[in-house]
């Protein structure tokens, strides 16, 4: 939500870039906010976290990425 309100200050930014508002139910079946991120917006929320949790977290999404990378572009044999 702070997310939304930063870049709601600037016209210029297209929310739906970065993620989109969903629903889910908890265990409890209270109907909650959710929010699906694009790969911008993963990428936005791994720069902005800091310390242990924003390494492992960086790094995951690193690592990750690289293999949905590589999954959908081979490297062709030389």
């Amino acid at each position: 939500r702070k997310i939304i309100d930063h870049l709601s200050t600037e016209s210029n930014f297209a929310l739906s870039d970065y993620f989109s508002e969903s629903t889910y139910k908890d265990s409890t079946g209270r109907s909650l906010t959710s929010y699906n991120l694009t790969k911008k917006g993963c990428e936005l929320y791994a720069t902005r976290m800091i310390g242990v949790k924003g390494t492992l977290f960086a790094v995951k999404y690193i690592d990750k990425f690289n293999e949905m990378e590589e999954k959908l572009n081979p490297r062709q044999p030389i």
